[in-house]
């Protein structure tokens, strides 16, 4: 027979099956290497996820209770990010039940008043009231007022200082620093003077 006879009777398919039965044993160790490989995977996969999600419970085991969470550093465009929303969601089904986000502008309190956040926490003092606004944006929520001695610019008058912050009338903490425990006793000490001076009228 020709060499172009032998061509001619030869199809694709009768190819294929020769190259295979040919080729037997090479053909079955691939197909067992991508079916190892395919368990490997899904095993990786599997494991993972239970990893993920023991790593998870052990860190939120690790953190107790947590009374608040709050967002800083906070703008209009992260409080409306999907993603934040999708976080502050799991710690709803976490258990935590009170949020908060730190605002440094008008934009960002009204846009975490109209989200509902509990708390908002903004820096105010004798020399920088801009976000007095906050006060009355902010009714029926609680205030975290942190720098009442404008970064120690006031820490010589503290008394003043936190009399001029406790005048605003809020529901809330004050937040203000100690480098020790002598400072942590005087801001102590002179928190309580200016709550009594300003309750008293003074």
């Amino acid at each position: 027979m020709s060499r172009s006879a032998q061509y001619r009777n030869f199809s694709l398919t009768g190819l294929v099956r020769r190259s295979l039965i040919h080729y037997w044993a090479i053909n079955l160790a691939v197909a067992l290497a991508v079916a190892v490989g395919g368990a490997v995977l899904i095993g990786s996969l599997l494991v993972g996820d239970s990893v993920r999600g023991s790593l998870r419970r052990l860190a939120l085991e690790r953190l107790g209770r947590i009374d608040l969470l709050q967002i800083h550093k906070s703008t209009p465009a992260v409080l409306r990010d999907p993603g934040v929303h999708a976080a502050l969601e799991y710690a709803r089904r976490c258990g935590v039940t009170e949020f908060g986000a730190s605002v440094t502008d008008l934009e960002t309190a009204r846009t975490a008043v109209a989200d509902g956040f509990t708390w908002l926490q903004l820096f105010y003092n004798r020399s920088n009231a801009q976000l007095a606004p906050v006060f009355s944006l902010a009714a029926g929520r609680r205030l975290i007022v942190n720098r009442p001695f404008a970064m120690g610019a006031l820490a010589d008058a503290p008394v003043e200082a936190f009399a001029f912050v406790l005048r605003a009338r809020f529901s809330g903490v004050v937040l203000t620093g100690a480098g020790s425990l002598h400072h942590l006793r005087r801001n102590v000490e002179a928190f309580r003077t200016a709550l009594a001076e300003v309750r008293s009228g003074a």
